[in-house]
């Protein structure tokens, strides 16, 4: 779907609350989705050129068809992400939690049912999935028909691929990714490291998901609002609150991870801890940049994320080919997190170079900085000494983190709304909280 999309859901959520005419609205939802029509023509025009591919993507006796069977959802997912997109620039939660929810409500019962009940095979699922496809999207198109209609001018292309395009290179690039990680990892390291890296990588990644919630709320929110006068000052106290919160739940990732990959498998992931805060806390950076790079979301510049990206990129992959040898997993986890490091540093030199938009810098590196220290000092406690040791020092640690960020990045408006928040939570009657 990806390949297909050109970017454009990133274009859409860049310009249209700049669309304020409903016609003129319209119409430039109607071009993003022509783009995206081209592009899957454009697949489509290769699949039929290329016989053989669909043969090689898909290791099955049905492999042809099975592939045409994923093509053809493309369009009606590409159909359905637009709407979900309309409606987050549109606020409409309910809609769209309606589309994103009944999709997988959708999808899961279907397919079980279909597996446990009618012994499906592999072919029949993705029929399943064909007609699941082409209901959500007719359901999502009917919550943003106000906004659609066919492009009557072209005139928003050449702004919609300029900002999209390079949006699209970072997701397809980033989709191709862990192939090629695994492929390294897998020339560097052997079946046992791979294992471990593995399963210390899959609880580092549950601190993606508070990450991902905050990113569909908060561009939206930046483009909605970036114009009004008091931006700077609620762009200000979100970035606070988010390196804090931020901060705070790797922290307590990284502590209870030994419990965690006990729980899965003491023995066989032993010492896959070390792993976890490095490569969580490179997503965290991740996140962070979000906010601290929106200038080139701003300036319609998405060609400096690009840069960012590359050189990230680029810098792991170095890092990793010198590092593995040396440090095994650990060796990988730490390329991962310097990449990050320096795509949050490129992404917030170039999104202040190209936009006037201020931040506290001084204090959210601070704790950035901080918080890797406490990270970093658990995974050489944990190197040298045991488990419990290394978790003491860290909650000690964290804790004076914590408390240093109450102080010197909450500001005391922010403290006293926080605790006010608190107080109501508790005074409030337990029956009016439903």
């Amino acid at each position: 779907m990806a390949l297909a999309a050109f970017g454009q859901d990133s274009s859409l959520l860049r310009y249209f609350n700049e669309r304020t005419e409903g016609s003129v609205r319209r119409n430039f939802v109607g071009q993003c989705i022509a783009i995206q029509a081209a592009g899957v023509c454009l697949i489509v025009l290769l699949a039929v050129l290329m016989p053989d591919l669909a043969k090689q993507l898909v290791d099955h006796p049905q492999g042809a068809q099975i592939f045409w069977l994923i093509l053809l959802q493309v369009p009606f997912q590409l159909l359905t992400n637009t709407a979900l997109t309309v409606l987050r620039a549109r606020f409409a939660t309910r809609s769209y939690l309606v589309v994103a929810l009944g999709n997988v409500l959708l999808q899961v019962p279907a397919n079980i049912v279909a597996l446990v009940v009618f012994q499906a095979d592999l072919k029949a699922l993705f029929q399943i999935n064909l007609a699941i496809a082409v209901i959500t999207a007719l359901v999502a198109l009917t919550f943003i028909r106000s906004d659609l209609s066919w492009p009557r001018t072209l005139g928003d292309l050449p702004p919609l691929l300029v900002y999209g395009v390079p949006m699209w290179a970072i997701v397809v690039v980033s989709a191709l990714q862990p192939a090629v990680d695994r492929a390294l990892a897998s020339s560097l390291l052997g079946p046992a490291d791979l294992g471990r890296y593995a399963a210390g990588a899959r609880v580092a990644m549950l601190i993606s998901l508070p990450i991902q919630a905050f990113q569909i709320a908060w561009y939206p929110q930046v483009m909605a609002k970036y114009k009004d006068e008091g931006f700077p000052h609620f762009f200000d106290q979100v970035l606070k609150a988010l390196t804090v919160a931020l901060g705070g739940l790797v922290l307590a990732l990284t502590a209870l991870s030994p419990l965690v990959l006990m729980l899965i498998d003491a023995e066989k992931y032993a010492g896959a801890d070390l792993i976890v805060f490095p490569v969580a806390m490179g997503l965290v950076l991740q996140g962070i940049s979000m906010m601290t790079g929106v200038g080139t979301v701003l300036a319609a510049k998405t060609y400096l994320r690009l840069v960012s990206f590359l050189a990230s990129l680029a810098v792991a992959i170095g890092m990793t080919m010198i590092l593995a040898p040396r440090l095994g997993i650990l060796g990988v986890a730490i390329a991962t997190l310097s990449g990050q490091a320096l795509k949050w540093i490129l992404e917030t030199w170039f999104g202040r170079a190209v936009w006037p938009l201020r931040m506290p810098l001084v204090p959210i590196v601070s704790l950035v900085l901080a918080v890797t220290g406490a990270g970093m000092s658990y995974v050489l406690l944990r190197m040298s000494s045991d488990v419990t040791t290394a978790t003491m020092v860290l909650v000690a640690s964290s804790a004076a983190i914590v408390a240093g960020a109450w102080y010197g990045v909450i500001d005391a408006t922010q403290r006293a709304g926080l605790i006010g928040l608190f107080r109501r939570g508790r005074e409030e009657p337990p029956s009016s909280r439903t």
